[in-house]
């Protein structure tokens, strides 16, 4: 083995080699079988679980060394294997590498002088102390389900008026009151009623509208940095660490009315300046979204708003005395989705945002999140676990009153330190504008965050949009879902198979049901049963709750009904295009019969089936096929349209069963729809698709068509739908003509024609079967209204298989009953 480069003088021979090194055992993980398969292995080889004990020991050894050695776990606290069976290990593996990336961005800040200011840390590395926040109860896995998703009832929002969900009403603002109004409140453009709710899609939880309609708009616009705002503090001053034992310690909860109005008072006061604010959302268990906490940092003080208790929630926009103030700055961090949030439940809005992702987009940081961003100028490392806890909890356990207090209580001193990096000119990467015009800068782009205004979401029945139907069907459905987007735009519903129509349609009811009960769709039904029972088409309540469980059982009859509604629908959807694709042939086989008139030697074609008779003896009482009449079982209805139809589309149909082109089907007119065995072609031709059974002499005794035959086969030809041009009876085709039957030779079939013979009856009959199978789930019969009507053969026809149809016609014949049916 060769040796391995320093990565200090050869760095990039290093990383080829680990690069390298790295292959060969991603491959072999790659490879490995899954559980069950492994599971079957075992059975196999008395002397692989002795094999795979020891690899896996080796394995757990080397993992709790690299975890060491990168700082992922400390020394003593190693992994045991139950830990590494369970989904904790993963977690743990992403966070060491999150810590690796984030060191390693950090060197190359300071490696290329993105990085001026460790003074920073190294001051309030004092900060870096509530790290060590013992964690006992939940450790350094996933958290528990009752703290990521908790029981809660009632409902906390059962107890003020429920919102509008509905689809057909915009949403709009509740301000009464317009603390430092530039313009008028009732100058502010109102949703046009009757209109359609089109907002454009924005963010990962909400929708928005046009920020024209922020009743703040003029004011977020005007607004004017502050001096105070580009006065660069020469030495930032960090804030006290939390007390990670007693995070309650020093912090007001605000919880009353009393304690709301005191924060009030605070806000306003001239020595405030600056404002720190986070905001805790909810989102399974309402429809719109839920703020569950607000949290506020001055430089005096930490403050948590519960906008749970009503009280609190509906007085909230008193605050906007301090919120809407334009001399005070409002500092938060990716504030698109905040500002909606605070809009939608606490009519709060932001004049003076200072956002400090702006403010790392202009600084060219290598990450933007606040984690990060706390990390690198105070050295906090923030536990990420708890931005997915259920924040309606209460009372709050102090792991979470913990975090949430971390996230503003460093934010004015990372708001400092940025500031004071916006303004050094010099540092290389920074687009420079000036000192001042930096931060000038980071305020401007921060006026389009603050400008946003919520709208609710919208059901798209085309399934735009991160959460519409398309989205779910493209990320569960695999390869069913290719071209979904295509087949939608060019025929829209009907242009889209029978599990996407169940997705669409099961996504419409549980983006209605969630708005009525004020649920989220993820909690009526998941995604996962959702496409489930797509796919299964499951059509009773009793299937539908054995694929969801127990605890969905109060929705399967729901579920079950819109299912059977949308195969019916499917099912008219799929009869209509059957009968529009039989009118188009019909229309074809019309243009091509003016080929007809010409000379019957000009034709060409397997002349054994359709004949070659002249027009001299079109009047020739005896037909040339025993078992069928001369004439078309139509001619007495010469001239009607209805006749040309029937006779245009059952030539068509023989035609693209024998391979012929246009002048097959052309001579498939009045008088020759039946074929004629006085060619000389006629023993080739039946030699070379039936070799086994020989063409032998055959009469046919002439029988006159009853009147009553011909009306029956103008319907017959109206109705078919389902039957096709050709789907006579034994019965009605014996009424017509005499049969005489002559014995044949039965041939023996070889393994492959048999195969290929069975192959083509299952295919041909497969989809017709599962149709058939819904629609009796469906009405409680086998058939459709449309398809009732019409009268069932007592001899089961199949649909021919047109892909296979070179080994079906190769195959011998093991039974012929007529000419006019034959068992494939």
């Amino acid at each position: 083995m060769p040796p391995v480069p320093s990565p200090e003088t050869a760095l990039t021979e290093y990383l080829s080699a680990l690069q390298a090194a790295l292959q060969p055992p991603t491959n072999q993980a790659a490879s490995l079988p899954g559980p069950s398969d492994l599971t079957f292995h075992r059975t196999l080889n008395r002397q692989l679980p002795s094999i795979i004990q020891d690899t896996s020991i080796s394995i757990h050894t080397l993992l709790n060394r690299l975890l060491i050695a990168t700082g992922g776990i400390e020394e003593g606290e190693e992994l045991d294997e139950a830990a590494i069976d369970s989904d904790r290990l993963p977690g743990v593996i992403d966070d060491v590498v999150d810590k690796l990336l984030e060191r390693a961005d950090k060197c190359l800040d300071e490696f290329n002088g993105l990085r001026p200011f460790s003074q920073f840390q190294a001051r309030s590395s004092q900060l870096a102390a509530g790290k060590g926040i013992e964690d006992d109860e939940f450790g350094d896995g996933p958290l528990p389900p009752h703290i990521l998703n908790a029981n809660i009832s009632p409902l906390p929002q059962s107890k003020w008026a429920k919102p509008d969900n509905s689809r057909d009403a915009p949403w709009h603002h509740t301000l009464k009151h317009k603390p430092h109004a530039l313009v008028p409140l009732e100058e502010t453009p109102q949703p046009v009623a009757g209109a359609p709710i089109q907002p454009p899609r924005a963010g990962m939880y909400c929708a928005e509208g046009r920020p024209e309609e922020n009743p703040y708009f003029h004011e977020i616009h005007a607004f004017k940095v502050p001096g105070h705002a580009l006065e660069v503090p020469a030495e930032p001053k960090p804030p006290p660490p939390i007390n990670g034992k007693d995070p309650a310690k020093d912090l007001t909860f605000v919880d009353s009315l009393e304690k709301l109005e005191a924060l009030k008072a605070h806000l306003e006061e001239n020595r405030v300046e600056e404002i720190a604010i986070d905001v805790e959302h909810h989102n399974y268990r309402s429809y719109q979204g839920l703020v569950s906490l607000v949290q506020l940092s001055t430089r005096w003080g930490d403050y948590i708003i519960d906008p749970l208790v009503p009280e609190v929630r509906a007085q909230c926009h008193r605050l906007n005395t301090a919120f809407a103030n334009p001399s005070k700055v409002k500092v938060l961090h990716g504030a698109e989705h905040d500002v909606l949030w605070l809009q939608r439940d606490l009519s709060l809005y932001l004049v003076g945002l200072f956002d400090t992702y702006h403010a790392s987009v202009a600084l060219g940081l290598r990450q933007k999140s606040l984690a990060f961003l706390l990390d690198r100028y105070t050295g906090f490392t923030a536990d990420k676990r708890w931005q997915l806890a259920d924040w309606r909890i209460r009372p709050l356990p102090r792991q979470m009153l913990y975090y949430a207090r971390a996230d503003t209580h460093a934010l004015l001193y990372v708001y400092d330190a940025m500031r004071t990096e916006l303004a050094q000119a010099e540092v290389e990467g920074i687009p420079v504008l000036g000192k001042k015009d930096n931060i000038v800068n980071v305020f401007e782009r921060s006026k389009q965050t603050a400008a946003r205004t919520f709208a609710k979401e919208v059901w798209d029945p085309a399934g735009e949009g991160r959460e519409g139907w398309q989205a779910l069907w493209l990320k569960h459905g695999g390869l069913e879902a290719a071209n979904v987007t295509e087949r939608y735009a060019k025929g829209g519903a009907d242009g889209l198979a029978r599990t996407e129509r169940l997705v669409r349609r099961l996504h419409d009811w549980r983006d209605r049901a969630a708005r009525e009960e004020d649920e989220s769709p993820r909690y009526v039904l998941s995604a996962v049963h959702l496409v489930n029972i797509a796919s299964r088409a499951l059509s009773t309540a009793q299937d539908v709750t054995s694929a969801i469980g127990r605890g969905l059982k109060h929705r399967s009859a729901d579920i079950a009904r819109e299912v059977r509604a949308e195969l019916f629908q499917y099912q008219e959807a799929q009869l209509a295009k059957e009968a529009k694709e039989r009118a188009k042939l019909a229309a074809g086989a019309d243009a091509e019969e003016e080929l007809a008139h010409e000379p019957s030697e000009s034709r060409a074609g397997p002349h054994w089936l359709f004949g070659h008779r002249s027009h001299s003896d079109e009047s020739a009482s005896v037909g040339p096929v025993k078992g069928l009449p001369s004439q078309s079982p139509t001619s007495g209805l010469a001239g009607s349209d209805q006749s040309q139809r029937i006779k245009a589309s059952f030539g068509s149909v023989l035609a693209r069963l024998l391979g012929g082109g246009k002048a097959t089907a052309a001579q498939t007119t009045s008088d020759q729809l039946v074929p004629s065995a006085s060619t000389d072609a006629a023993p080739q031709s039946n030699e070379r698709i039936n070799g086994a059974n020989p063409v032998e002499s055959i009469s046919v005794e002439r029988v006159e068509l009853p009147a009553s035959h011909e009306q029956s086969a103008l319907q017959s030809g109206a109705q078919g739908s389902s039957r096709g041009a050709s789907s006579y009876d034994d019965d009605s085709l014996g009424d017509i003509v005499q049969v005489s039957k002559k014995k044949k030779t039965k041939a023996k079939w070889s393994t492959e024609q048999k195969a290929a013979a069975k192959r083509a009856r299952e295919e041909s009959a497969s989809e017709e079967a599962v149709e058939l199978e819904a629609l009796a789930k469906l009405n409680g019969r086998g058939q459709t209204s449309g398809a009732a009507s019409m009268r069932k053969p007592k001899t089961e026809f199949k649909a021919f298989d047109y892909d296979n149809a070179v080994s079906v016609l190769d195959a011998p014949r093991p039974k012929e009953t007529g000419l006019h049916q034959v068992d494939w």
